[in-house]
């Protein structure tokens, strides 16, 4: 079973380069996915499971712990990481926690991706 992976950032620089580093540093051999906005990530987990999905909070058209809870309902075997260069607020790191697999700070740590990577794949 080809094994896929969701991106969901509004900067192209880290769409290209998490996918790059995915392929080359996680050593993954899957399919990888990218979209710049919410409303394009809910609807292609719609259509498509992806084992894991990368959501940044700050996202231009719906916030990004809002995409996240849309495809916890439609996919809930999806491993949700969230990746944020902002502040997250006491609320917001409780919904991660309730939420998602991986919480990770912007610049991230890629052996921290990796080690992810290797534990849910």
């Amino acid at each position: 079973m080809i094994k896929r992976v969701l991106i969901i950032d509004d900067d192209l620089i880290i769409l290209s380069e998490l996918s790059k580093a995915l392929c080359k540093f996680c050593d993954f051999h899957g399919e990888i996915k990218t979209v710049d906005n919410g409303k394009d990530a809910i609807e292609e987990v719609s259509h498509c499971f992806y084992n894991i999905c990368f959501i940044d909070i700050n996202l231009p058209d719906l916030n990004g712990l809002d995409v996240m809870r849309n495809i916890n309902e439609i996919s809930p075997e999806t491993n949700i990481v969230i990746m944020t260069a902002s502040l997250i607020t006491d609320h917001m790191k409780k919904t991660i926690e309730e939420n998602a697999s991986l919480f990770i700070d912007k610049p991230f740590d890629l052996s921290q991706i990796k080690a992810f990577m290797k534990q849910i794949l």
